[in-house]
């Protein structure tokens, strides 16, 4: 589901975005939205990596106890809505793996 995300008044803001999606996507992304969800996801990921800055997206996922599926799909969002940004690119400690990093830029 893809969700295009903007700063107005200080505030994130959702909306959808990709016309071709199919209508269950479109369905699915309204229902996060609209359920608040959404929100509670990109304010506890953003809250996570205010406390744990330069980590990777494993692990925010080990110290955070937030889904990976759900820092995969929230940390481009909130880059897009400019409230945090990609860093370097290290080996991953949870992971084991190049990683890159991530820094909230409030």
């Amino acid at each position: 589901m893809n969700i295009d995300v903007d700063i107005i008044d200080g505030r994130l803001v959702a909306r959808l975005r990709r016309l071709n999606d199919p209508v269950s996507s479109h369905s699915a992304a309204r229902e996060l939205v609209e359920s608040g969800h959404y929100g509670k996801q990109c304010t506890g990921v953003l809250l996570a990596l205010v406390d744990n800055p330069g980590v990777t997206s494993r692990e925010l996922a080990d110290i955070s106890g937030i889904d990976l599926a759900v820092l995969f799909r929230r940390l481009p969002d909130l880059e897009k809505g400019g409230v945090v940004s990609r860093g370097t690119i290290r080996k991953c400690k949870s992971g084991n793996r190049l990683a890159t990093t991530w820094n909230a830029t409030l």
